[in-house]
């Protein structure tokens, strides 16, 4: 069995990363559409690089942080999650959705209220995805789906200009 080194979960540590930082700005009163879309767009396109890289995409290979020994491996009975090439191609598929998401919001007036939340929002149901194609137990996989269907009935039932 392959020891997994910590650096393999850097997609989701930047996609937490990056909802906690447009949270925080919200907070200090910095509610720009374009800095919000900006931070998310941009967290999402480098946790796309990353899992691109993870598959064995020969140009970023110098990017690979999960090691090719690791990916398909048989899971351990006490496993929440585990990188399989089906998982990592799942990844890639979420991220791509949630960066056309991203950038297709950034259309809106720049003084509207709610990007801030609207962006975190999504970052987190891209998070709660992304743990989905990981999930080899049950347990994770229920909540890696309440992750992201809390975020994205959020999303729905928010409007901007509340």
């Amino acid at each position: 069995m392959v020891a997994i080194p910590v650096a393999a979960y850097l997609p989701e540590v930047l996609l937490l990363a990056g909802a906690l930082i447009v949270f925080l700005l919200d907070t200090l009163k910095l509610r720009r559409l374009e800095v919000m879309g900006g931070i998310a767009s941009g967290v999402t396109a480098l946790s796309l690089r990353f899992v691109v890289a993870d598959l064995g995409f020969a140009p970023l290979a110098a990017l690979r942080f999960l090691p090719a020994s690791a990916v398909n491996q048989p899971l351990s009975a006490s496993g929440l999650f585990g990188f399989t090439s089906l998982g990592l191609i799942f990844q890639g598929v979420f991220l791509t959705t949630g960066l056309l998401v991203s950038l297709a919001s950034l259309s809106r007036d720049s003084h509207e209220r709610g990007a801030a939340i609207f962006f975190g929002l999504l970052l987190i149901a891209t998070l709660g995805m992304m743990l989905v194609a990981m999930a080899t137990d049950l347990i994770f996989l229920l909540l890696a789906v309440e992750v992201t269907s809390i975020s994205t009935y959020l999303m729905v039932g928010y409007t901007r200009r509340d």
